[in-house]
């Protein structure tokens, strides 16, 4: 059975169909978190003083500004918040098969691709999270196809296009600059192709003098937030979380990209990982053998580049995270796509498309259920918890800054919960958001007898749970546990002083 069979078809459609279904109906089905809880207050402020305070944070305001937008139109719901992703991945996968096709002018591989991607677990997660990445990545790819129609077509306004969609994929998560490296080091190899190492025949090719300008453009367009972006290099330098990386890394994140699900124990998962870099460089070796055309070096300059850009800037610094490639997850299920259709005998290759769309289909919804299901209902039960039962004059106080801005989304109390943080915060922490009356640095500050208290902590990252003073009496404990295991529990305390 191949892409053109009926049956193929019919199952291809239904199984579209669920997937997307699948995402709508759980759009809301986890709690948020710190990241996405830190997205949803941000976007609350007036203006001005958002992007005051996305200065003092460490990435750029471009999603902030846009999700702003959407959420002054629709509401700040969990489910509008996640919306606004997932829009922006479906819009990803289209912009997908379009690069396909205009790399290899073949429908089939552009549908393979696609398809992988729309149903790819690693993809779906970030689909479903309030954060910017899906809007980068479909910044980054629509910016590759038009850099392409930029070089074949020989038009200006390809390439003013391409430099307003890369500066805007620099603006929304400074990870797409090492996209945006690779994007230009392919033109050099494009030009290379054409003029070879005749310097003069470089410098009279109009593939040179519009790149400059377009190139140029984007430097120019970056230039009002160079600053900022300075400073917040600086804040990242000084302090950050990221651990650094090892051999394992690169592997680990090729594998996560590919199947949604981590490998973090060499001991037990070594040969695998070890498998999955083997199998991605032989598919890129049999696409760039059996494929024509210089398009196709695109999408390993693409895949690739980034890796070793973050490999080099984290010698210093660590910034190596894998979230943060899915910015370059199209590119890597386009060469595997490609690469199936090298095989020549036609029963394997079908075998090998089938079983692809078969596995990524079952991927995510098996990866969903695993953590996902009533007895993790974290900070929107446990917020719910205290909403019923705190008083007006009842104070709210939580332990932990990445447990403070999920609760502060989800509390409808009137009473202003306060972050205790006795020494100085870390910027990752949120600091961002946070003004002098929000934290409280010692328990006994204006407290009296007779106050009832609610104190937030948590068992998972960031995990801080301060002592109490003895005068104050637990009248009650409750435990929610949170989606993912290394968000642990939250738990909830009642104290009477």
């Amino acid at each position: 059975m191949s892409f053109s069979h009926p049956l193929f078809r019919i199952l291809l459609v239904l199984g579209i169909g669920a997937i997307l279904v699948f995402q709508f109906m759980n759009l809301t089905t986890a709690s948020i978190w710190h990241d996405e809880a830190f997205s949803a207050l941000l976007v609350e402020y007036e203006f001005s003083e958002m992007i005051s305070r996305i200065s003092a944070d460490v990435h750029p305001p471009l999603y902030y500004v846009m999700l702003k937008s959407w959420t002054d139109f629709t509401g700040n719901s969990v489910f509008m918040l996640r919306l606004f992703s997932l829009i922006f991945g479906l819009l990803t996968v289209v912009a997908t098969y379009l690069l396909a096709k205009e790399i290899f002018q073949k429908k089939l591989i552009a549908t393979l691709a696609s398809l992988i991607l729309l149903f790819g677990s690693f993809q779906i997660q970030y689909n479903i999270e309030a954060r910017m990445y899906t809007l980068a990545t479909f910044f980054l790819i629509v910016s590759s196809f038009l850099l392409l129609r930029a070089l074949k077509e020989k038009g200006m306004l390809w390439w003013v296009g391409y430099a307003v969609i890369a500066v805007a994929a620099i603006y929304t998560h400074y990870y797409t600059a090492f996209g945006i490296i690779a994007q230009f080091l392919f033109v050099l190899y494009w030009i290379f192709r054409d003029e070879g190492f005749h310097l003069p025949s470089w410098l009279h090719n109009p593939d040179t003098k519009a790149s400059f300008l377009s190139y140029l453009l984007i430097t120019v367009l970056f230039l009002p937030w160079f600053p900022t972006f300075l400073k917040q290099l600086s804040q990242v330098q000084e302090n950050f979380w990221i651990p650094a990386m090892n051999i394992w890394s690169i592997p680990s994140t090729l594998f996560a990209m590919l199947s949604g699900a981590g490998a973090t124990d060499p001991s037990r998962f070594g040969y695998v990982l070890i498998a999955t870099v083997v199998g991605v460089v032989i598919a890129t070796f049999f696409v760039l053998r059996t494929y024509p055309g210089k398009e196709k070096w695109l999408l390993p300059i693409l895949a690739f580049t980034p890796f070793f850009f973050s490999f080099l800037l984290s010698i210093k610094t660590s910034i190596y995270l894998d979230r943060y490639f899915i910015l370059f997850l199209p590119p890597l299920f386009l060469i595997l796509s490609a690469a199936i259709f090298t095989i020549k005998i036609s029963i394997l290759r079908n075998l090998l498309v089938i079983s692809s769309v078969i596995g990524v289909a079952i991927s995510f919804p098996m990866f969903w259920d695993t953590f996902a299901g009533p007895d993790k209902p974290g900070m929107v039960k446990a917020a719910s918890y205290i909403n019923e039962r705190a008083q007006e004059e009842d104070k709210i106080f939580v332990g932990s800054s990445f447990v403070y801005f999920t609760h502060r989304y989800y509390n409808e109390t009137d009473i202003h919960p306060v972050l205790y943080a006795p020494n100085e915060l870390s910027h990752f922490s949120g600091t961002a958001l946070l003004n002098e009356e929000d934290i409280i640095r010692d328990f006994s500050d204006n407290i009296e007898p007779g106050d009832v208290i609610w104190k937030i902590d948590t068992t998972g990252f960031g995990n801080f749970q301060p002592d109490v003073p003895q005068s104050w009496k637990l009248v009650s404990e409750q435990n929610f546990s949170d989606m993912f295991d290394y968000r642990g529990q939250i738990i909830v305390r009642k104290y009477e002083i």
